[in-house]
């Protein structure tokens, strides 16, 4: 071993009996060095180092946690006894997302989207349109969107023959060229999510009690509801080319709560939402005044006609409630017929009237329809995102309904709800609305895509 010059002997010596003189001080030094370095080992995996951070990408394991938007870098000091652990993090793309109207239920899952399954920015649109627009020009990556209307949207670009529906009319250009230039949909369907049901609301003292009453009343209308509320009046007085709604005194509102002001300051006679039952606007009006909904189903409507009927005649009689009337037979089955035509993917369902505060309706259900809405993405997102969303969204189905009833909901009213975020019906949607790739190569190796061979062979005679 080659020997030390003399000058090198000398620094060393000296070293040396510094660290014996002051062993205290060489041990603080070598542990403040060791830290350092773990630091910068750890600047370095989460990209604050070597250029790779970006504004563009957000910490997703601290996006819930760490609100403040500053990294503690003596967190390491703050929990004594505990062992030094680097943990490598992964960065994701903040989402564009759309939503319609504040205080409603979907603005709320795209709170618990942010924390739990996907970070995203909010956008608020005036209705359903404008969101399936901002989709197909890649400026929006997530939304929801109703099976019916992005069901006939896919139909009618598909459909070579594209009439304008006279109801266009009555609403801005942007739907116009749905039917006049339709453009291909460049979304796909990650899987079905929540309910919204049809409400015709009046108020307890009126003396509106089917739809064919509103005729002489004025009517607010949500504006993202309008397409339904024309097609459900369309299929109750078979049009064709006389619109209907030339006869109605309404108004058309993307604000919601505008129109329940009108309403309980008698300015409006009806109000009309398509909305889920835990839509906060809906809920709180219920505490506000007391209200009625307006069965909407056929039978519904007819009950009515039947109860009336036989009580101008002075009887009454139980068995009115069982539709036993050839008459009224054929009326239900012309206006089933018409309904089919008008609406591809509503169907009838029972809304439990518990969900809300105390109503003028005689029963605790409401006869109503409803239409599924399904998660959507853009076609333009990478396959590693889209497989994330899927496989977050499948694990938090049942945590997002709790998370939410836990966190807004008055525990004073039944906040229940079995159809909302059900593994069960993820894949309950049209097949002409086309479900991700990405997303179905998950739904494969979860199990709720099975393939089954069927041998079979042609013989000739």
């Amino acid at each position: 071993m080659s020997e030390l010059n003399p000058d090198n002997q000398s620094i060393f010596k000296k070293l040396m009996n510094y660290v014996k003189n002051n062993i205290t001080d060489t041990l603080i030094i070598i542990f403040l060095i060791i830290l350092s370095y773990k630091v910068l080992i750890r600047y370095i995996k989460t990209g604050y180092i070597l250029g790779n951070y970006s504004n563009s990408l957000e910490n997703f394991e601290n996006y819930s946690n760490n609100d403040l938007g500053f990294i503690d870098t003596t967190y390491y000091l703050n929990k004594k006894n505990q062992p030094i652990i680097i943990k490598e993090t992964q960065s994701y793309i903040i989402l564009k997302s759309g939503y319609i109207n504040k205080n409603t239920y979907l603005e709320k899952i795209l709170k618990y989207f942010k924390k739990k399954i996907y970070p995203n920015e909010p956008i608020q649109f005036s209705n359903s349109i404008d969101i399936i627009k901002s989709l197909n020009q890649e400026s929006l990556d997530m939304t929801f969107l109703s099976e019916e209307l992005l069901y006939n949207y896919i139909m009618n670009y598909n459909n070579s023959n594209n009439e304008l529906p006279i109801y266009c009319k009555y609403l801005d250009s942007y739907i116009k060229n749905i039917y006049e230039n339709p453009l291909e949909f460049k979304g796909s369907a990650i899987g079905t999510a929540f309910d919204q049901d049809f409400y015709l609301i009046v108020k307890n003292t009126s003396n509106i009690f089917k739809l064919s009453d509103i005729l002489n009343y004025k009517i607010g209308i949500w504006e993202d509801s309008y397409y339904y509320f024309y097609k459900l009046y369309e299929s109750l007085y078979k049009l064709e080319d006389e619109l209907p709604l030339d006869d109605l005194d309404h108004i058309i509102d993307s604000n919601f709560s505008k129109l329940i002001d009108l309403f309980i300051g008698d300015k409006l006679d009806v109000l009309f939402i398509v909305c889920n039952n835990k839509n906060d606007l809906l809920i709180n009006l219920t505490k506000a005044t007391k209200i009625r909904f307006i069965p909407l189903h056929i039978k519904s409507i007819i009950r009515r006609d039947k109860i009336k009927l036989v009580e101008s005649k002075g009887i009454i009689d139980e068995s009115t409630y069982k539709y036993k009337s050839d008459s009224y037979y054929e009326t239900d089955k012309e206006y089933r017929e018409r309904f089919n035509k008008s609406f591809q993917k509503c169907r009838i369902k029972n809304v439990d009237l518990y969900n809300f505060y105390e109503l003028g309706n005689e029963r605790h259900y409401l006869e109503t329809f409803s239409v599924r809405m399904l998660f959507v993405t853009t076609n333009n997102l990478k396959s590693e995102i889209i497989k994330d969303l899927t496989k977050n969204y499948i694990i938090n189905l049942q945590k997002i309904k709790q998370n939410l009833i836990n966190t807004y909901y008055d525990v004073n009213i039944n906040n229940y709800n079995d159809t909302d975020f059900n593994y069960q019906n993820l894949l309950l949607f049209d097949s002409i609305i086309p479900l991700h790739p990405d997303s179905k190569s998950t739904y494969e190796k979860d199990g709720l895509i099975k393939y089954e061979d069927i041998k079979s062979s042609k013989i000739n005679i």
